[in-house]
């Protein structure tokens, strides 16, 4: 994903999310690899033979996390859910946003008083908290 090759990056992920094993089936890693490419590279037209569509930025990532709430797979950790908020406040968003931030919250158990970080606050967490 970081290479710039989003498209690719997103037909991979695609591809695991297919398999009908699920040990093929991304991970944490692999699904914040996805989103920080996003970040990286932005949305881009892509001509598929003859299909336009558009790829990166937000709208591979929020494709992506759709496929894995529809998979049910746990992979959202902090970093998912600070890369998906900065995606989404970028495409301004900010419903959404705050909508994620929320999820987050929710799936943190993060309180006012609480972070989840020990002192390594990121700015994700600091919106939450």
């Amino acid at each position: 994903a970081h290479s710039g090759a989003i498209e690719k990056a997103e037909a991979l992920f695609h591809n695991m999310c297919l398999s009908k094993s699920k040990a093929n089936y991304p991970n944490t890693r692999t699904f914040n690899t996805l989103l920080r490419g996003c970040l990286w590279c932005g949305t881009d037209v892509v001509n598929d033979g003859g299909n336009m569509h558009v790829t990166g930025g937000v709208i591979t990532a929020e494709n992506a996390w759709k496929e894995c709430q529809r998979l049910k797979l746990a992979i959202f950790d902090v970093s998912s859910y600070e890369y998906s908020i900065t995606l989404l406040c970028q495409a301004l968003r900010t419903q959404d946003a705050l909508e994620r931030i929320e999820e987050m919250k929710a799936a943190f158990g993060i309180h006012k008083s609480q972070t989840t970080s020990n002192n390594d606050q990121s700015l994700t967490e600091a919106l939450a908290v």
